[in-house]
């Protein structure tokens, strides 16, 4: 009986899910003492310009990939077509529907490849300008401009190739996308390992970028081709756009949010790299990515649970969603409190140790950067419970929030600093942010739908038992 069970457990989904997602996280952690003992600092500085560049392009898809899991989910329970709001007609027990799948896939196919074409020549030429810049008043060689070239290629051909994992795990193997995630990412970090020891620098890390996708494509692809088994219309044959327009509506609002959410955390680095230097670029950005991946593991716990948080909301389940919800989110924040205490006190003591040409943030200011880095992780946890219950009210709060931080950052930054760039950051977000969405998420775990005035979030909110 135990056996079955250790062996039901150790092949489950969540299993593979957690370790796809402990390797991506935890091996930029492992790797990156070697890299800071054998990349310089103002190159370390131009890395995370590059990287901040390269995740700009990376939201061009607006939004696609959620709503294109979900879409593949419909068909392959057996969907007749897609509908713009709400669940489409679904018939039980019926096969899955291959011909509207296959539909969705090419559509898919084309959306993804014209989005990388466009962000390769907007990267190449726009972002060029940017980094060429940086790299001049740091007296950086001009090899680096190459370098960025290669980043611009490699992040447009991750975005060309992202979606057959996001086909795949919406027909339901979860298993094998994580699993072959989980094998790319060992090959990738291998070889980060490899090139870094023999003095490629940030090269290193550009070549690495590409192996991860390349193998994982060609892994997701040949099992996705064997589960749909159906035939494909030419690459660049038109697709039917009338599917376009059904998934376009909730498409359009999550890529809005989820772009003003990046700009908001990341543009900072950009800010910085522009008017304080690369050399305190570096810092900000070594301390910002070591915060940021504490917090999204930490966050692991709350996020594997989402599949079970959509189906206590379908089943109107309020005390359900308590349960699942409010110790995955407070757990997670608390180990990242202390992991972030021990990571301040202890950090500058381990990069030096090692032999760190890059150093993290003073004590005071890094401090102040989690504290609020903290209260963002809160409020996305309460913004996605409101998500998974169908509703998005954070398109305009997003973006215009995005656009002024970035605007007042502009002015304090050259005029105070690291502190008065961080401050902007916080002033802003707790100007609406970090408790709107919090409010909004409360109702939906304490209050029943009668006592709700809104009937739009009414009708999304579960009964209470």
């Amino acid at each position: 009986m135990i056996s079955k069970f250790t062996k039901r457990f150790v092949q489950g989904d969540v299993v593979w899910s957690l370790v796809f997602t402990g390797l991506r996280l935890g091996s930029g952690i492992l790797v990156l003492p070697l890299a800071l003992r054998t990349i310089p600092s103002a190159e370390m500085g131009i890395y995370y310009t590059f990287m901040s560049l390269s995740g700009l392009a990376a939201f061009l898809d607006f939004g696609m990939g959620g709503t294109i899991g979900r879409s593949a989910a419909y068909a392959w329970g057996g969907a007749r077509s897609f509908s713009a709001r709400g669940l489409p007609d679904l018939h039980e027990g019926t096969e899955p529907n291959r011909d509207l799948l296959a539909t969705l896939t090419h559509l898919t196919r084309f959306w993804y490849y014209a989005m990388a074409l466009v962000s390769f020549v907007l990267l190449a030429a726009v972002g060029t300008l940017f980094v060429n810049r940086r790299i001049d008043e740091s007296g950086l060689d001009s090899s680096m401009t190459l370098c960025w070239l290669f980043f611009a290629f490699v992040t447009a051909y991750g975005i060309g190739t992202s979606f057959w994992n996001m086909l795949l795990s919406g027909v339901g193997d979860v298993k094998n996308s994580a699993r072959f995630g989980a094998i790319a990412q060992l090959i990738s970090t291998a070889f980060l390992v490899g090139a870094l020891l023999c003095g490629l620098k940030i090269w290193a890390y550009a070549i690495s970028l590409l192996i991860g996708p390349m193998i994982s494509r060609y892994l997701v692809r040949k099992r996705y081709s064997q589960l749909l088994n159906h035939p494909l219309p030419a690459v660049w044959s038109r697709p039917d756009l009338s599917v376009l327009v059904k998934l376009w509506p909730m498409t359009w609002r999550m890529g809005a949010s989820v772009f003003g959410i990046f700009l908001v955390q990341r543009g900072n680095t950009l800010i910085c790299s522009a008017f304080l230097g690369l050399e305190t670029t570096a810092k900000y950005g070594l301390t910002l990515n070591l915060f940021t991946i504490m917090l999204q593991i930490t966050g692991v716990f709350l996020a594997v649970a989402n599949p079970q948080i959509a189906r206590a909301h379908v089943q109107r389940d309020v005390a359900g969603l308590r349960r699942l919800f409010i110790p995955r989110l407070y757990g997670g924040l608390a180990l990242a409190s202390v992991g972030a205490a021990v990571l301040i006190s202890l950090g500058p003591q381990i990069l030096h140790l090692i032999g760190s040409q890059t150093g993290m943030l003073p004590v005071g200011i890094s401090i102040l950067l989690f504290a609020i880095l903290l209260l963002d992780a809160h409020q996305i946890g309460y913004m996605n419970l409101v998500l998974s219950s169908n509703e998005n009210p954070f398109v305009f709060s997003s973006l215009v929030s995005s656009i002024i931080m970035l605007a007042i950052a502009t002015w304090t930054t050259p005029r105070f600093g690291l502190v008065g760039m961080i401050l902007t950051y916080g002033a802003v977000q707790l100007a609406w942010n970090l408790w709107w969405p919090v409010l909004r998420g409360a109702r939906l775990l304490k209050l029943p739908v009668k006592q709700v005035s809104d009937p739009e979030l009414a009708s999304a909110l579960p009964e209470s038992r």
